[in-house]
């Protein structure tokens, strides 16, 4: 289909256009009189192999009839156009003034084209109406000599300007595709494409990143935005739908897209704004974060009938309607109307704002708008299907180095022109240098007793033959084992905390250090620990910020689940599982969550996991639970630890430098890209169709429930419990929501039966998920055929008699290590 029928075929090459006015501000404007949509423009004409000037002298004398010679056109704008590997195009809009008379006399030689004079007024009310080819004719109109002229006369009777250009005016600059100085306006590189390769905030640029929209695809799209719509820079509502309907969109459809993409009413897109929508209806694009927030404002547009910015009741009913056929449910409007029903006991459902609307997705009361506006096929395999070689001719070595470092894509533009090979190679050679392995600057003298001494290798006698360069130490050794450090010092400080001083000791009584009970701080300073922990909770954060949402992490692993303040059995654990400490771990080590609320030590975990964390980033893993969220410890006992052991100033202080720590910490992890791990359980595909889509729930998360429905899932939701399988209304419930139901035991979250679980394994390639948020009497559970493994790392909980346990994955192995804590116990009831 052609997508271009509403103008003609200019092709790539620069174009002519004239603003033909009147001296008493009339201007003329043109429509195709054959075509079925009558869009108003100027006259234009390609310029191909000819002057800009001479363009316009050819194209008056093959549209006009009337004597030009005592006429002189001006330039009013010269649009400059970035074209890939090409030379740029140029839109150069002249005007030409008439008189009374030549108005008159003046006749249009085409018969095809419907020809009127037009008031500014008149025009503005056209572009309301959507029948300019582009809103752009009232930028050009705003700068010609009719309009300045009129306006310098009448400068304080002018009426107020336009909404539909000040609109126009002001996203073209907004939107940063555009370069403006006077009536010159360039396009670069930089404000046609959207880079994907850093970590812009932008949710925009976010959306177009998930939807692997990158420099081969961009530069697609690009271009066929400008065979589309050049010598506008605008597309206009009729090549939108044209378009959209030729890859397997419905026209109706196309039309409430079109309404859901035109996000300024402007009645045309920019190439961001057209860029943006498809990336939004791309089958692929996760539905979960920044992107499902894009992808909600789009449909409640698309739904918005009216365009007054509410959904009335039969939008909202059309909507749901939609869902249960793209779910191949049947459309059962009685279904849909009770549905809605049970939702205005809640939200009024008149008028329903957009606010509204999005607050009704966070709480699940419509379910299903993940397969809202996905389109039949994805764009970029459109675009292949129909062989588009030049787009992809253009993608080389010299293509890839466009996102990267300016400074280090000017050093290689010598090389610009070497063998894909080659370039693979010095890529290699560079990563291979980077991680080359260093000499350790410490050596560790170590017994039975764990380790003892730790001394730069400078200082050993005998231990080197020749002065050692420090260039051949490794920097982080240095900083991770220099006991000055602040995590350094903090680790010091929980190793006397958990020792037990006894008024027998001798050496301790030399050292001056009063008997005390294990697990104690005795004399300690507790302002002076207090500002420690908030100082390694900042450093900590920043460690956090930098980390994905989905942590990548390779085994072998052990993997822990709650702690919940219970440090004598992570003391415990550390003197079992990595008694030489974190630093001196072969395994890396993996947290699912809960540090914190109904222990008596919740400061001292968190001050162990973050001191390590800072130290071993690397190798130490923590992701959130459920308890690192403010509103839960305000229910439970963290926030009054903090106040008991800190006094309420700095105790407030120390409680909310945690916690924006826990606003940064990552989520969920995967074990070589196989074994899934979260603290509470897995996600319903609506919110997260792959598990990709954690990576796009927000940064700074201080209100999980309310910021992202995926991230409360993660940290809520539970595997249905066997004797709940056989109530027929929870079946029911089940059945119609991919084996996800409301989990009425937490008031909160869902649970999800094992062919959910089964679902999400398989479209995500994994073998098994480890969860924790629940304690259990062995210290862990298998479920679910034994694909999913619940494990509970704080014994004695909350006076119970269950155990603690790990799990070690190793050699292809998940290994269920229980931890033995009756030793532990038997010296001190206490600890219980």
């Amino acid at each position: 289909m052609d997508t271009k029928n509403d103008a003609d075929d200019f092709g790539l090459y620069d174009v002519v256009s004239v603003v033909l006015a009147t001296e008493d501000g009339q201007y003329l404007l043109v429509s195709d009189a054959t075509k079925e949509t009558e869009l108003y423009w100027i006259f234009s004409k390609s310029a191909r192999n000819k002057t800009l000037r001479s363009t316009v002298g050819e194209l008056l004398s093959e549209q006009l009839q009337l004597n030009l010679q005592p006429l002189k056109e001006s330039l009013l704008k010269l649009f400059n156009v970035w074209v890939p590997d090409e030379d740029s195009l140029h839109h150069a809009v002249f005007e030409l003034m008439f008189t009374s008379n030549q108005k008159n006399e003046m006749k249009v030689k085409n018969s095809k084209l419907k020809a009127n004079w037009f008031t500014k007024s008149e025009i503005k009310a056209i572009a309301q109406r959507h029948l300019l080819r582009s809103p752009e004719l009232l930028d050009y109109i705003a700068g010609s000599g009719v309009h300045q002229q009129k306006k310098q006369k009448n400068k304080n009777m002018e009426e107020p300007s336009s909404n539909v250009q000040d609109k126009y005016q002001s996203v073209l600059m907004a939107a940063g595709n555009f370069s403006m100085i006077d009536n010159y306006t360039e396009i670069t590189r930089n404000h046609a494409l959207i880079e994907t390769t850093n970590n812009s905030h932008n949710p925009q640029d976010q959306l177009v990143k998930v939807a692997s929209f990158n420099y081969p695809e961009q530069m697609m799209i690009y271009r066929e935005f400008l065979g589309l719509c050049f010598p506008t820079l605008l597309m206009n509502a009729t090549i939108f739908e044209n378009f959209m309907t030729s890859f397997g969109w419905d026209p109706a459809q196309a039309k409430n897209l079109f309404r859901a993409a035109d996000v300024m009413d402007r009645g045309a897109l920019t190439h961001r704004e057209f860029i943006c929508i498809l990336a939004a209806c791309e089958p692929k694009t996760p539905h979960a974060g920044k992107a499902a927030e894009i992808r909600c404002r789009y449909i409640f547009r698309f739904f918005d009938s009216t365009n007054s910015n509410k959904l009335s009741y039969d939008d909202l009913k059309r909507m749901l309607l939609m869902i249960r056929e793209l779910k191949g449910q049947s459309p059962n409007e009685i279904s849909v109307e009770k549905e809605l029903d049970i939702c205005q006991k809640t939200v009024p459902l008149t008028d329903m704002t957009l606010g509204n609307f999005m607050r009704c997705i966070g709480e699940l009361k419509f379910r299903g708008t993940s397969v809202l506006l996905r389109s039949p096929t994805s764009v970029i395999h459109f675009f292949l299907s129909r062989n588009i070689e030049p787009y992809w001719s253009l993608i080389d070595v010299k293509a890839s180095l466009l996102f990267r470092d300016k400074n280090k894509t000017n050093n290689n533009k010598h090389n610009s022109s070497a063998p894909v090979s080659q370039a693979n190679c010095k890529i290699t050679s560079s990563s291979n240098q980077k991680d080359r392995y260093r000499l350790c600057g410490h050596v560790f003298n170590v017994s039975k007793l764990g380790i003892q001494d730790i001394s730069t290798v400078d200082n050993i006698p005998y231990a080197k033959s020749e002065t050692l360069l420090q260039s051949c130490l490794t920097r982080n050794s240095i900083d991770r084992f220099e006991n000055a450090s602040l995590p350094n010092e903090i680790l010091e400080g929980l190793s006397y905390f958990a020792e037990k001083v006894d008024a027998t000791d001798m050496e301790a009584r030399k050292a001056g250090r009063k008997p005390k009970q294990p697990f104690n701080w005795g004399q300690i300073d507790m302002v002076g620990l207090g500002s420690h922990v908030i100082h390694v909770c900042k450093a900590v954060s920043e460690i956090f910020a930098k980390e994905p949402r989905l942590l990548r992490v390779k085994s072998p692993v052990y993997v822990l689940g709650d702690l919940h303040g219970n440090y004598p059995d992570l003391s415990f654990c550390e003197s079992l599982l990595w008694r030489l400490g974190v630093k001196l771990s072969p395994t890396n080590i993996l947290f699912l969550g809960d540090y914190v609320d109904r222990g008596a030590f919740g400061l001292e975990v968190i001050a162990y996991l973050f001191a390590n964390k800072v130290l071993c980033p690397q190798s130490f893993f923590l992701v959130r639970g459920n308890h690192e969220c403010r509103d839960v410890q305000r229910m439970f006992t963290f926030s009054a630890e903090c106040i008991k052991k800190f006094g309420k100033e700095q105790g407030s202080l120390v409680w909310e430098a945690v916690n924006r720590a826990f606003d940064n910490m990552p989520l969920a992890a995967v074990i070589d890209n196989q074994i899934f791990c979260c603290h509470g359980g897995i996600p319903p595909p609506w919110l997260c169709p792959t598990m990709e889509s954690i990576n796009e729930i927000p940064l700074e998360l201080s209100d999980p429930e309310e910021q992202s429905p995926l991230a409360w899932g993660l940290l809520w939701n539970d595997p249905i419990r066997p004797e709940r399988t056989k109530a027929p209304r929870l079946n029911n419930e089940l059945n119609e929501n991919d084996g996800f139901a409301t989990n009425s035991r937490r008031g909160t979250g869902h649970v999800f039966n094992k062919a959910a679980l089964n679902k999400f394994l398989s479209v995500n390639g994994l073998t098994h998920v480890i969860r924790a948020h629940e304690a259990m009497l062995a210290g862990f559970q298998v479920h679910q055929n034994g694909k999913l493994l619940t494990v509970f790392s704080s014994s004695h909980y909350c006076g119970t008699d269950n155990g603690a346990a790990c799990i070690l994955v190793c050699n292809k192995e998940l290994k269920i290590i229980q931890i033995d804590t009756s030793e532990l116990y038997s010296v001190n009831q206490s600890y219980k």
